[in-house]
């Protein structure tokens, strides 16, 4: 839907309008630009290819690929992952392709930005994965790390995610702190509160509870930090008379 603006005499209408495409099966509509897989769930040591989808695929050295976190593999110049065989844990990572559909400049036209595309896409590695009878999940935390001011107050929230296909089971999320000097947590809805002590660490837990079994946990590294107190205001100066 769009809208028109027509001229009529001194009068400025708007003309509001539906644009319909009559097609007999010969065309085809446009592709997104697509990185899939969209969500993958690989085992220690296993390789995984990312490829961007897209009719017209940009040349080799247009494409950048970065992975993180560090440690969690390598990611080769052909989107090849190969997770790395240390991972005990259930773990996120994150594949980014950055396409720079920008010209070669030539001096004059430093000022010209450039013309970039990035998709990501998420990632779990988990030593059981593919495994009969695997419950396969990652509880997910935001905010994913915090700074906090004393007495600052945050809410967290956390959600499940699951492969392709896989139901989701009904669960709730209990919170809690790994560390009592950072503050104190709603152990039901994640309503976070530093504490007044400077310098503290920890993390925030969200732990996923179904039919009163506990499924696994998520986590947010928290820092409280000092706060500078406020300067003594400088005394008035005193009228002489």
């Amino acid at each position: 839907m769009a809208v028109k603006a027509v001229a009529n005499g001194n009068q400025l209408l708007a003309e509001k309008y539906v644009t319909v495409f009559i097609n007999d099966g010969t065309l085809k509509p446009p592709v997104a630009p697509t990185l899939l897989p969209e969500n993958a769930w690989l085992k220690p040591g296993a390789t995984q290819k990312f490829q961007l989808r897209l009719p017209e695929p940009p040349p080799a050295e247009k494409m950048r690929w970065h992975l993180e976190p560090s440690g969690i593999g390598t990611l080769s110049e052909s989107g090849l992952l190969t997770v790395s065989s240390s991972i005990r844990e259930t773990t996120r990572g994150k594949v980014t392709l950055i396409v720079d559909y920008d010209r070669e400049r030539s001096p004059s036209d430093r000022e010209i930005p450039a013309n970039l595309l990035a998709l990501s896409v998420d990632f779990y590695v988990d030593p059981k994965a593919g495994e009969p009878g695997a419950t396969l999940f990652y509880t997910q935390v935001s905010p994913e790390m915090l700074t906090a001011l004393p007495r600052e107050q945050v809410q967290f929230s956390a959600r499940m995610i699951v492969p392709k296909g896989q139901a989701i089971p009904p669960h709730i999320f209990r919170w809690s702190l790994d560390n009592a000097a950072l503050g104190t947590i709603d152990p039901g809805r994640g309503i976070f509160r530093s504490s007044q002590t400077e310098g503290a660490g920890g993390r925030v837990v969200a732990q996923a509870i179904s039919e009163g079994t506990g499924l696994g946990q998520g986590f947010a590294p928290v820092q409280t930090i000092e706060t500078e107190p406020w300067p003594e205001p400088e005394p008035l100066p005193q009228d002489p008379n």
